[in-house]
């Protein structure tokens, strides 16, 4: 009632339709006192002071809607939350597999690193030599002082060749040798020879064969057998291994060595009759292997 006789009051002093106010005191909620006042007075200054006593239901309508939107946001909100709890267990499942294949990645590295320094090791280890002058060698063979039997060794007997092949005995180790710059071989190790002894070794020699125009070795030593092998005592054996060299660096490699050993043969038909002709016709004939490895 105080707020209706407030508005005649305004009224008749703004000169509004008496209308106007029963209209509003009528139904209060269908316009505000705001709109009103602006609709009647358009013209003057006072729409802005008496706008700020507007009280009407558009008020209480945008309270119920700014408390929607806020239930709204709070929803979205928590959406937002889920969705970056669940990137961020994402993220820390995938920087765990990334750190594993990190490790295993490194690991590789580590083993390939260590891998490639033990041969770049042991390269610089093993000497390289581009001549033979003054090189040093280790020898591993295998031979017997028999020599490997032959088809025809029924037809042509060979005069110191044991018939019974169950006795020939190899013999297998590691000798150290030095090729000497002025054609003498020296023995440098000895160490891993077993069962027999190396009593000298004889000078070397390279040259090239008539036969594949191959570079080779040939070097000989005089070997002590025991008293069980078939010849027994001092015997001369004889080394020859192909001469390789790389284009490259130019280093040198001794490849596919030989051991002989010469054996005097028996004319065929006894043709020296009463003259013992025995020593002139001999052979060489292969009775081992041997491979050699710069020291």
């Amino acid at each position: 009632r105080m707020m209706l006789i407030s508005l005649c009051l305004v009224a008749s002093l703004l000169g509004v339709a008496p209308r106007v106010v029963e209209a509003f005191a009528m139904n209060p909620h269908s316009c505000s006192f705001a709109t009103m006042v602006r609709t009647t007075t358009s013209s003057c200054g006072v729409r802005v002071l008496v706008s700020s006593l507007q009280m009407s239901p558009q008020k209480e309508q945008g309270g119920s809607t700014s408390s929607s939107s806020t239930s709204s946001t709070s929803s979205d909100v928590d959406r937002l939350r889920d969705s970056a709890t669940r990137l961020r267990k994402e993220a820390a499942e995938l920087e765990a597999k990334m750190a594993e294949r990190r490790t295993e990645s490194k690991n590789m590295s580590d083993d390939s690193s260590t891998s490639s320094t033990a041969s770049a090791a042991a390269m610089a280890a093993r000497k390289v030599y581009t001549t033979l002058d003054d090189s040093e060698w280790t020898v591993s063979y295998r031979f017997a002082s028999d020599p490997l039997p032959r088809d025809d060794d029924d037809n042509n007997k060979d005069a110191n060749v044991s018939s019974s092949s169950s006795k020939r005995r190899n013999y297998s180790g590691k000798v150290g040798i030095k090729f000497r710059s002025d054609g003498y071989t020296d023995t440098t190790d000895t160490d891993q020879v077993r069962d027999i002894q190396y009593a000298k070794f004889w000078g070397w020699d390279e040259e090239i064969s008539n036969e594949d125009e191959l570079r080779y070795v040939l070097f000989s030593a005089d070997v002590v057998l025991p008293e069980s092998d078939n010849n027994a005592g001092t015997e001369r054996f004889y080394f020859q291994a192909r001469v390789e060299q790389d284009e490259r660096t130019g280093g040198i490699s001794l490849a596919d060595g030989k051991v002989t050993v010469k054996r005097d043969i028996e004319p065929p038909g006894g043709f020296w009759g009463v003259f013992n002709g025995g020593g002139i016709l001999a052979q060489f004939r292969a009775c081992g292997d041997f491979v050699c490895r710069p020291r």
